[in-house]
C-alpha cells in the first residue's frame, strides 16, 4: 500500500528517499532482512559503486540535512536559497518555492517537486519509519 504526501510536508528519511528516487539510485527495502530495527529501512544498495555502495537512507544518505550531498544538487540545478521567515529557510527552483527548517531541507523539497510533482507516493513501510523518526510535535498526517 502506498500513500501520497505533498512535497512541502516531507522531511528527514521521507525527503531523502524522494531525492534518491529522483536521482535514480538503486533503492532496496531491508535488503539484509533485519527484523524491526533501524537498519530494516530503505537503502541505497549499489554493488557496483566505487564509493559507499551501501547507504541507509536517512543516515548515511541524507541530502535533506547533509551539505556535501545536497550541495552538488543545489549547484547543478541552480537552486536559490535565502533566509525565510521566523528562522526558516526558503529555496526556489524555477517557479517552485519551498520553506524548510534548514537550507538543505528547503532546497531538496524544491528538487523533489521539480521531478516528482507536488504529491509524492511513499511506500507504507517508509511512512512508518518516517513517523517513528519525527519528534512528537512534528508528526505528519
Amino acid at each position: 500500500m502506498n500513500t501520497k504526501f505533498p512535497v512541502f510536508s516531507l522531511s528527514t528519511v521521507a525527503l531523502d528517499w524522494a531525492v534518491a528516487t529522483v536521482e535514480g539510485l538503486p533503492i532496496q527495502h531491508n535488503p539484509m532482512g533485519f527484523s524491526d530495527c533501524q537498519q530494516a529501512g530503505y537503502w541505497v544498495w549499489d554493488d557496483h559503486a566505487k564509493k559507499r555502495p551501501y547507504q541507509l537512507i536517512g543516515h548515511q544518505y541524507h541530502p535533506s540535512s547533509n551539505w556535501e550531498q545536497a550541495g552538488e544538487l543545489i549547484f547543478k540545478f541552480g537552486i536559490a536559497i535565502r533566509p525565510g521567515e521566523s528562522g526558516s529557510w526558503a529555496a526556489k527552483l524555477g517557479a517552485i518555492e519551498h520553506q524548510g527548517d534548514t537550507p538543505t531541507e528547503a532546497a531538496m523539497r524544491c528538487y523533489g517537486e521539480s521531478r516528482l510533482g507536488r504529491l509524492v507516493t511513499l511506500p507504507l513501510p517508509l511512512i512508518r519509519i518516517w513517523k517513528q523518526s519525527q519528534p512528537q510535535e512534528k508528526k505528519t498526517a
